[in-house]
């Protein structure tokens, strides 16, 4: 069998289905898939976050992910996850502050 503990980070198209059977039970991973091909559809439809390429994607994998990068620059999902974290900082901090205020 393969080790899929080490070969996580580079599966290829398909093997997906085959990799979540081999970590069942295991609480806590959560698999990223990126694509541009029709040949990743699946994938990118089974995982928990799937991210496609707008310019160079087909529609197929557009369709199927939860996130297309509309630049095609990887940069751009680290500039989505700092602006989501400051944005979930900042409501946890209004709701903190509208509780203490109407107490």
């Amino acid at each position: 069998g393969a080790d899929w503990d080490s070969d996580r980070d580079t599966l290829l198209p398909g093997y997906r289905e085959e990799w979540e059977a081999a970590r069942a039970g295991r609480a806590g991973d959560v698999v990223g898939v990126t694509g541009d091909g029709t040949n990743d559809g699946p994938a990118l439809r089974a995982a928990e976050v799937g991210l496609s390429m707008g310019i160079s994607g087909t529609d197929v994998a557009k369709e199927a992910s939860d996130i297309v990068i509309m630049d095609d620059n990887f940069s751009s999902i680290v500039k989505a996850v700092t602006w989501g974290r400051c944005v979930f900082d900042n409501i946890r901090k209004f709701l903190q502050f509208q509780l203490t205020v109407n107490i």
